[in-house]
């Protein structure tokens, strides 16, 4: 649990921290996030996961709105389950969430 929450909500907010105040500073830049589409429901099983992602998308939203006169822009991508090796490997059946 530990591991996910560093790499999915520790790991980006603490980098957003530190690029959003140099981007603040020159007046420009943009800071992409991505959360999936786990953050808008909750996640049996995956409660850790999905909350995190919550987290990214909420954090997300809420950075973009402290940034909103400095000219740095935050965008939170979502997207939805993707097929890779990775669904053999944790057998995961071919039909679930793909269909």
């Amino acid at each position: 649990a530990q591991a996910v929450c560093a790499v999915n909500a520790l790991a980006p907010t603490v980098l957003a921290h530190i690029i959003g105040r140099r981007m603040a500073r020159t007046g420009k830049g943009h800071i992409l996030n991505v959360a999936s589409v786990a953050a808008l429901v909750p996640g049996p099983c995956e409660a850790v996961y999905h909350g995190a992602k919550s987290f990214m998308l909420s954090f997300s939203r809420a950075l973009g709105f402290e940034l909103r006169t400095s000219g740095v822009s935050v965008t939170c991508l979502c997207p939805g389950p993707t097929r890779t090796p990775f669904w053999e490997k944790a057998g995961i059946p071919s039909g679930s969430l793909m269909s």
